[in-house]
């Protein structure tokens, strides 16, 4: 089950891994970009995510098939393709 967190931890944690080449921004991709990580992984378990005022703000995912890690950092159409 995935935990509640603050948006500001998912973007400590994209912060402080952004040099490991294991974790994706994904905040801002292309639609091309999204259906080949879905190709690529097959799912994603998510693992963290942060809920405001007005909805989902960001989410923490962990990919199926390479166990990349894959982050959303703002309230964006990423959140609703992968979530």
């Amino acid at each position: 089950m995935a935990m509640r967190v603050t948006q500001k931890e998912i973007k400590r944690y994209l912060y402080e891994r952004g040099t490991n080449t294991k974790t994706v921004d994904c905040t801002h991709m292309g639609t091309d970009d999204y259906k080949k990580i879905i190709e690529e992984e097959g799912w994603l378990e998510e693992v963290a995510y942060s809920c405001g005022v007005y909805g989902c703000n960001g989410a923490f995912f962990i990919g199926h098939n390479t166990g990349n890690y894959y982050i959303i950092t703002t309230r964006s159409a990423a959140l609703f393709i992968f979530h």
